[in-house]
């Protein structure tokens, strides 16, 4: 069986995605005003996820959910600077082996990029709301957040692979 590199694995995922110079042009257009919302989305994330059980769990140390804004808001800038390269690949692949350590179930993860994809559709509609291109830029956003979406739960996938694998091998040794 051949192997696929990261990079190879990335420009599948993205023509998978539909992610086109279209849709990078319109990340571009939208990016600055990603950038200025994301202090507010995370904050309101952040408020949201303590509503809940699981969440508090989770995020119940302040200087770990410091932390974790701060790296959240400089990921996502990267990615909607569309800097999409093996080190983006890398970097969410990081991010997903912590949750996936963490403990931080599925159903929490998907809300979480949810809850930041209506945030910033909310945001944007009103920003937006007589620009010709907000089709657009709404159908980049929501590409780019498929990609990330996709890129972080294949880690519980492989995780999962892994550890169906693992007992049956272990047997056969």
């Amino acid at each position: 069986m051949g192997t696929t590199s990261a990079d190879d694995m990335l420009r599948h995922r993205i023509s998978l995605l539909a992610i086109d110079q279209q849709t990078i042009n319109s990340l571009a257009r939208v990016a600055p005003f990603v950038e200025t919302c994301l202090p507010g989305i995370i904050e309101d994330f952040y408020a949201h996820m303590q509503r809940f059980p699981e969440g508090r769990k989770i995020f119940s140390d302040p200087d770990r959910v410091r932390g974790l804004k701060q790296h959240q808001r400089a990921h996502w800038i990267r990615l909607f600077n569309a800097e999409l390269d093996v080190e983006y690949v890398a970097e969410s692949v990081r991010i997903g082996k912590a949750r996936h350590r963490a403990k931080v179930p599925p159903h929490l993860y998907i809300a979480g990029y949810n809850f930041f994809h209506s945030a910033l559709l909310k945001r944007m509609a009103t920003r937006y709301q007589n620009d010709r291109q907000l089709p657009l830029m709404c159908e980049a956003v929501t590409k780019i957040i498929g990609l990330e979406t996709d890129l972080a739960l294949s880690v519980y996938v492989r995780e999962l692979w892994r550890h169906s694998i693992e007992p049956t091998r272990k047997a056969a040794g």
